[in-house]
C-alpha cells in the first residue's frame, strides 16, 4: 500500500476511536445516558469523512478538495443504487411493521430499559 493510504487510515482511525472513547468516557462518568451513548456514537462514523477531507488537503491542496467535493455532489442515481441506498429504510420500516404482528403491541423504546 502507498504512503497516502496507510495515512488516510491512520487518521480515519485516530478520528474515530477518539470520537468514540470520548464518548463512551462522558458514559462511565455518568454525564450521558445509556440511550445518548447509543445515539452519540454515531458520531464516530464521522472518522473516516474527516479523514478524506483531512487527507485531500494533505496532498493534493485546493485542487483536490475541489475534486473531491465536486465528485460527492448530487447526481443523478441509476435505478440500482437508488434501491441499494434505500434498502435499509426499507428493512426498518418492515420490522417496525411486523413487530406488533410478532409481540402484540407497537414498539417503544421503553422496551430498551427493560
Amino acid at each position: 500500500m502507498n504512503k497516502q493510504l496507510w495515512i488516510y487510515i491512520g487518521i480515519t482511525y485516530f478520528i474515530t476511536w477518539t470520537i468514540v472513547f470520548g464518548i463512551y468516557f462522558l458514559y462511565t462518568q455518568n454525564s450521558l445516558t445509556l440511550n445518548q451513548l447509543n445515539i452519540l456514537y454515531t458520531f464516530g462514523s464521522l472518522g473516516p469523512f474527516l479523514s478524506a477531507i483531512i487527507t485531500t488537503q494533505l496532498f493534493y491542496k485546493k485542487d483536490g478538495l475541489r475534486r473531491l467535493f465536486a465528485t460527492l455532489k448530487k447526481g443523478r442515481l441509476n435505478k440500482k443504487t437508488l434501491i441499494l441506498s434505500c434498502y435499509p429504510l426499507f428493512l426498518f420500516l418492515l420490522g417496525w411493521l411486523l413487530y406488533p404482528i410478532l409481540t402484540g403491541k407497537w414498539f417503544s423504546f421503553d422496551t430498551t430499559k427493560e
